[in-house]
């Protein structure tokens, strides 16, 4: 019995350091990208970006047609609340 249990401690002791080393975490790996070289010199960048700024052009514009009336229709009722 006792030869049982130093020959399992045994064993224990030399599998531990190779359990210990399959479960080591791999070292972190650190990538820097410079996004406005990639925006600006990649094709599918531009494209995108060019109908994003159309959209973002045709939404301010439709902001202003649709704000033109509301300011006129303020303007109108702010004069006739003034004695």
């Amino acid at each position: 019995m006792k030869n049982l249990l130093l020959s399992a401690s045994f064993v224990a002791a030399v599998l531990m350091p190779a359990a210990a080393q399959a479960q080591a975490i791999p070292p972190a790996v650190v990538a820097v990208v410079d996004l406005d070289k990639v925006t600006t010199q990649c094709n599918a960048c531009k494209t995108a970006r060019a109908a994003l700024e159309a959209q973002v052009t045709g939404l301010r514009n439709r902001q202003q047609a649709l704000a033109g009336p509301i300011q006129t229709e303020a303007s109108r009722s702010r004069t006739r609340s003034m004695p």
